[in-house]
């Protein structure tokens, strides 16, 4: 009898457990997890984040590429965008992934195994770069390379980043430029909204022959590690270098090549030294030597700037032009002049020398906040002279200019050249506003990513900052464009008179 009541107290408390058991397993919950990978691409609707009983189904949820996107899979290999009435037995999270709908431009899609963000202009990160939506020859795949930031005040505040990006084997990206070479520039152009200034500056400055290289470019679209960085200009680095500026840089000669740039930003980079990597004048400039040199070939450069100076100042036509090229010289002076380039006397001012010969101005670079984008200068306006103002109290003004525009000589050399030349600075607005139609939807998908209209990024004027939107801002500069070219052909027809010498009797 006894054995019998052990035997049922037993049972009961294996059903007792067994119950306890099934009441757990009824009440267990999983938790399951829908997101999308970058957000910036897509988003997930319905519910994201669902908490449910054992055995309970999903409810709906939808993966919903942003425009200028499209869906591709979620991570469990799923090709549907919508799912639901799914059963989980444990917690679970699933992406959804998308990708840029193809559009103008050529994607420069980079990978960044160490982290998603560039965050030293000093420090490369490992990268691969492939580059798909152009012509079969220009596409690449998972190049090896390296990436870092630049830029100066573009660096420090500038949502939108600037990169300098370095292959391991040189490649001629897209067919730009002649040559093949490691190093290339990716510029945001993100306090210029029409993107267009940089790359109108360039395209005059090529037709400008007195100018021997400029940097050629090209619109792309870019994307770091899946999350979408918007539409940039692919660049030539300006380096010393075979199919750029072609000098011949010897280590062991003083007068060898030397590529150089005015730069008031010099003594702020990092490791710069005096008279090692860059020097200063009397007058204050600074200049970095931007080609390979040893301190000895530094201080021959400066002497050699020096004398440059000097010369100029003194106004002898005959010492300037044993010293500088003036054909590159005056080009450089007509493209700054009509772009009311602000930062002419301040940074990004390139020149060269070749071995045993003269000092060359060019390449042109970084005119973002010319064309009226910069309230410091006549309020945006599109008349008046800036380069050449010998009254120009302005700090960042070029002192070489503002001496040599009060000289004869150099003036019936700019008249004379602007005659020439006049016909492409005609027609910039027309290439300016085809270049904006090429790339309408690209340009559109930057800005749903980049919401900065309205918004005081760098200098823009009043004038700049009500435009509403890109068409705003592209007819703006196109009529800036229109109008600094008929203010400046007429300024030097009526306000360039040379008086001409008396013959003699």
């Amino acid at each position: 009898m006894k054995n019998k009541k052990l035997i049922f107290v037993l049972i009961f408390a294996a059903a007792v457990l067994l119950l306890a058991s099934c009441s757990r397993k009824e009440t267990k919950q999983v938790t399951v997890s829908f997101r999308a990978n970058p957000e910036l691409l897509g988003t997930i609707k319905g519910s994201p984040t669902q908490t449910l009983k054992a055995g309970e189904p999903t409810d709906w949820v939808m993966a919903v590429p942003r425009d200028g996107f499209s869906f591709i899979s979620w991570s469990d290999g799923s090709t549907e965008d919508r799912r639901e009435g799914e059963i989980f037995t444990e917690d679970t999270e699933l992406t959804a992934y998308f990708e840029l709908t193809p559009y103008e431009l050529p994607v420069l899609e980079i990978t960044m195994p160490n982290g998603d963000e560039v965050i030293s202009k000093t420090e490369y990160n490992d990268i691969t770069l492939s580059i798909t939506n152009t012509d079969d020859e220009y596409c690449i795949e998972n190049v090896p390379g390296f990436l870092r930031g630049r830029g100066n005040a573009t660096w420090k505040l500038m949502e939108k980043k600037s990169y300098k990006l370095k292959l391991e084997k040189k490649q001629n990206l897209l067919g730009i430029g002649e040559y093949a070479d490691k190093d290339w520039i990716l510029l945001a152009n993100h306090c210029d909204q029409t993107m267009l200034r940089n790359y109108l500056a360039f395209y005059l400055a090529r037709e400008l022959d007195g100018i021997e290289y400029t940097t050629d470019a090209r619109f792309v679209e870019v994307v770091i590690n899946g999350k979408y960085k918007g539409v940039y200009l692919l660049c030539e680095q300006v380096e010393a270098a075979k199919g750029r500026v072609n000098i011949e840089v010897d280590p062991k000669e003083l007068d060898t090549g030397y590529l150089i740039e005015l730069d008031q930003y010099a003594d702020d980079d990092e490791g710069a030294v005096e008279d090692v990597t860059y020097f200063s004048l009397k007058s204050g400039d600074l200049y970095t030597v931007k080609s390979d040199a040893t301190p000895e070939q530094v201080a021959f450069i400066k002497e050699y700037i020096t004398q440059v100076d000097k010369a100029i100042r003194n106004c002898k036509k005959e010492e300037i032009e044993k010293l500088i090229d003036l054909d590159s010289c005056v080009d450089m002076y007509i493209l700054q002049e009509f772009m009311l380039n602000i930062d002419v006397g301040w940074s990004s001012f390139f020149m060269y020398k070749n071995d045993g010969g003269k000092l060359f101005f060019g390449p042109a670079w970084d005119f973002d906040l010319a064309a009226g984008n910069d309230r410091r200068l006549f309020a945006g306006g599109s008349e008046g002279v800036y380069v050449g103002d010998p009254d120009n109290s302005f700090n960042q003004r070029n002192k070489w200019y503002m001496i040599l525009m009060q000289e004869d000589w150099f003036k019936a050399l700019v008249k004379e050249r602007w005659n020439e030349v006049r016909p492409y600075f005609e027609e910039i607005s027309s290439v300016a506003e085809q270049t904006a139609k090429d790339m309408k939807q690209s340009v559109d998908r930057n800005y749903a990513r980049w919401d900065i209209f309205r918004q005081r990024i760098n200098q823009e004027p009043d004038c700049v900052m009500i435009l509403a939107n890109y068409r705003l801002h592209t007819k703006h500069l196109y009529k800036w464009l229109d109008d600094r070219y008929a203010w400046f052909d007429g300024w030097v027809a009526d306000d360039f008179y040379i008086e001409e010498p008396e013959e003699e009797k």
